[in-house]
């Protein structure tokens, strides 16, 4: 639980060296706790937006959505970033508790709500197969996705990896930790070798996702904001694709 981060000025100085070196404009963030020192996301925004780099920033693996606000938003949208994806996991507040979440669905809201409008990409990601999680928990985790204001939505399934406090509870009673996977379609599919570690059988998470999918992108609203986003081909093509995957549980 220690937070341990390189320097603004390091990771302002690393963009810079890419982009002037190496002609590098787009930039992937996998660092889903980037936003715990907000002080330093301030400024490593401030200086993006004083230099004369013409960049885009992608918060692909999940900020702490709660701890975002609207004035970080807005700098955000003046340094470049395109897309962020924030963490909700579960929409139950018992399963909140359970994983030790605990985050603020209200602020989470209205920060969705507002990068959403400031034209920011905003995807949420879930889980679905706790252990005791109950049929109306998923559909209450499915139901929170379906009417927020995200424009796109990745449902995983929960795997207890070795070494964590899930396996570790789980192995008490008698369920062995999964292994970490090359394919990140893994932690979107069913397959055989899935760690089922909740109350449902294979067949009925792969329904589950498969209905989680379907009925989050077949709001027209919401495809007609994705398209409108990501005009680009190749993302589009990359975006229908790993839709399909999904859906049908292939991969």
């Amino acid at each position: 639980k220690v937070f341990r981060a390189h320097s603004a000025q390091r990771v302002f100085d690393e963009i810079k060296t890419l982009h002037d070196k190496h002609g590098i404009k787009h930039f992937s963030f996998f660092d889903d706790i980037f936003n715990c020192d907000r002080q330093r996301v301030v400024d490593i925004m401030r200086m993006v937006i004083a230099s004369p780099m013409d960049v885009r920033f992608y918060f692909v693996n999940g900020l702490r959505g709660d701890m975002l606000d609207r004035d970080l938003i807005d700098l955000f949208v003046e340094a470049g970033v395109v897309c962020i994806a924030v963490a909700v996991e579960t929409a139950s507040p018992r399963l909140q508790r359970d994983i030790k979440k605990n985050i603020s669905f209200e602020r989470l809201n209205d920060v969705i709500a507002y990068a959403s409008r400031r034209n920011i990409v905003v995807n949420g990601a879930f889980m679905i197969g706790f252990p005791s999680e109950t049929m109306g928990e998923v559909l209450r985790t499915i139901r929170y996705a379906l009417f927020s204001r995200l424009d796109a939505a990745s449902f995983f399934i929960v795997h207890p990896l070795a070494g964590t406090a899930l396996a570790k509870r789980l192995r008490e009673e008698g369920v062995t930790a999964a292994l970490s996977k090359t394919n990140s379609n893994y932690w979107y599919l069913v397959s055989a070798d899935s760690v089922n570690c909740s109350s449902f059988n294979n067949t009925q998470l792969r329904w589950l996702l498969t209905f989680a999918n379907l009925i989050f992108y077949s709001n027209p609203v919401r495809l007609i904001r994705i398209i409108r986003k990501f005009p680009g081909l190749v993302v589009i093509r990359v975006f229908i694709t790993q839709y399909l995957t999904r859906v049908f549980q292939v991969g």
